[in-house]
C-alpha cells in the first residue's frame, strides 16, 4: 500500500505543563540541549526544537494525569549522553537494553515529567522511522 505524500494530520508539538517556566526552559536548553524556537513571556509559553520535533513548555498548575505523558528522545550514543547528563548533576538511571533493539536511560525534568533517552542497538525496525521502509501499522 502506498503512503500519501502529505498526510491530513501531523504532530506539531508535545506540550508539557511546568511549575516554573524559566527554570524548565533553562533545564531543557542547558541540560538536554534543545534549541529555543519561540518565547512568549506573556503567554507563559516556550517552544523548543528537538531534532525534527518540538516540545512546548507551558507554565501552569500540574495536572493529575502527568504520568500519562513522557518524553522520549533519540540520541546517537546513550552511554555518552548518560555520562554527560550525570556530569551535570542530573539523576539518570542505568542504561538498560530492550528486547526491541534499543538501549535506554530514564530521568525526569525538574517538574517530574518522565524522560527516556534511547539509541538503537542495530538496524532500525521497519515502520514510521527515518530511513525505514514505508509501511502503515494496522489499527484496530
Amino acid at each position: 500500500m502506498s503512503r500519501p505524500s502529505d498526510p491530513p494530520i501531523g504532530l506539531f508539538m508535545v506540550e508539557v505543563r511546568v511549575a516554573d517556566l524559566a527554570r524548565a526552559a533553562r533545564w531543557y536548553v542547558d541540560v538536554l540541549g534543545l534549541r529555543p524556537a519561540l518565547d512568549d513571556p506573556g503567554g507563559r509559553f516556550v517552544l523548543l526544537e528537538a531534532g525534527s520535533g518540538r516540545v512546548a513548555l507551558k507554565e501552569g498548575p500540574a495536572s493529575a494525569d502527568r504520568g500519562a505523558v513522557r518524553l522520549i528522545f533519540q540520541v546517537a550514543d546513550i552511554e555518552a549522553e548518560r555520562a554527560r547528563l550525570a556530569g551535570q548533576g542530573v539523576e539518570v538511571g542505568e542504561v538498560t537494553e530492550s528486547a526491541e533493539g534499543y538501549r535506554e536511560a530514564r530521568l525526569a525534568d525538574p517538574d517530574g515529567t518522565p524522560i527516556r533517552l534511547f539509541s538503537w542497538v542495530g538496524p532500525r525496525p521497519a515502520g514510521d522511522f527515518p530511513d525505514a521502509q514505508p509501511g502503515r501499522p494496522e489499527i484496530s
